[in-house]
């Protein structure tokens, strides 16, 4: 059995919970849950932040379900902490046999909560797919008494079973013939990393969400790379392995929970490139001699593969090509035009960009 190495329930959280009854708060998550398809009818959503039980919501008709959260103090200073983004915890049960966890960022902004760059979660949540099989698990999740003021609104409790340190991927480069890129990833740079979850004591792990890791040091890392170069580029993250116990919670998850610099080269991924004429002709634009361009806003693609810690590879990862996070391209051929072109969109917008000649 691994060793145990701390246990983790020192942060106090000030909670003001909000029950779906309570007219007027905003509005953190909401959808539809479904097992295998079919729209559940009854059971209940909670939203943990770090344990802590900060919103509910009954399944309403055709399994919707719309969980309110009041903004406290408290999540202002995570907040502060990780370029605003707020990491919480979903618990979906349909009181009798499903439940599942699912990991999801959020923004406080305006006077209501936004996702902001961080992916969506799933419109529809099915149980069957996110989640795991037990009567037990579902009856109790659905069977929290929810806390009364002044009362702890811990349900869940996380003890850590390792930390490790892996490079993950962060980007891409890519270049043809006379081109420079340089990619930088830094200060107020933000990444949307998956979250996996094991249901069976790290037997077997599965995606689960993601959380979102900011950074606000000043600090930067960079890739110049010449012509004819295309690679994946990782930087390396922190992750931790929790076992998360409670009413309700008895799984194993594996998070990343900063950024610790680092540069590196990843795998070659050069078979995108020269296809701007072809394949992605629609999305291509043409760069003169001694042009440039500069990429600083919208995501990247979700990177699948993405890292591979305490033995489980399915790390996803999302980038935000932000204000610290930029693609830069400057061309140098003696005459004609070099292209660039993206995979679903102009390169202004794509979630890839190609390069070609």
């Amino acid at each position: 059995m691994r060793r145990l190495l701390a246990v983790a329930a020192a942060i106090t959280i000030a909670v003001a919970l909000a029950s779906p009854a309570e007219a007027g708060q905003p509005i953190l998550v909401h959808g539809h849950l479904t097992v295998a398809g079919s729209s559940v009818s009854s059971g209940r959503v909670l939203v943990l932040l770090d344990g802590a039980l900060v919103g509910w919501s009954p399944i309403g008709p055709g399994g919707r379900y719309a969980v309110p959260v009041a903004y406290s103090d408290a999540m202002g200073t995570r907040g502060q902490e990780n370029n605003g983004y707020i990491n919480f915890t979903l618990v979906a049960a349909d009181g009798k046999e499903w439940s599942s966890v699912y990991a999801f960022s959020r923004i406080w902004s305006g006077g209501g909560w936004s996702r902001g760059t961080t992916p969506a979660v799933p419109d529809t949540l099915d149980l069957a797919r996110w989640g795991v099989r037990s009567a037990s698990r579902a009856r109790n999740i659905s069977a929290i008494t929810l806390p009364n003021s002044g009362d702890s609104p811990y349900v869940c409790f996380n003890t850590v079973i390792g930390n490790t340190d892996a490079y993950t991927t962060i980007g891409e480069t890519h270049t043809t013939s006379d081109m420079t890129e340089v990619l930088t990833y830094g200060k107020t740079a933000d990444s949307d990393v998956g979250t996996g979850i094991s249901y069976n004591q790290g037997n077997t792990w599965s995606l689960s969400g993601t959380v979102h890791i900011g950074t606000t040091k000043a600090a930067a890392v960079s890739w110049t790379r010449g012509p004819n170069y295309s690679h994946r580029e990782s930087s390396q993250f922190h992750y931790t392995e929790y076992w998360v116990q409670g009413t309700g919670c008895n799984y194993y998850t594996i998070v990343a929970t900063k950024w610790n610099g680092g540069a590196i080269d990843g795998s070659d991924v050069s078979t995108y490139d020269h296809h701007c004429k072809t394949t992605y002709n629609q999305w291509k634009v043409a760069f003169a001699p001694h042009t440039t361009f500069l990429r600083s806003t919208n995501n990247y693609v979700t990177f699948t593969l993405a890292a591979t810690v305490f033995g489980w590879g399915g790390v996803t990862n999302q980038s935000g090509m932000s204000t610290w996070v930029q693609g830069s391209w400057s061309f140098s051929q003696g005459s004609g035009n070099r292209y660039l072109c993206g995979n679903d969109d102009f390169p202004t917008y794509a979630s890839r960009i190609f390069a070609g000649t």
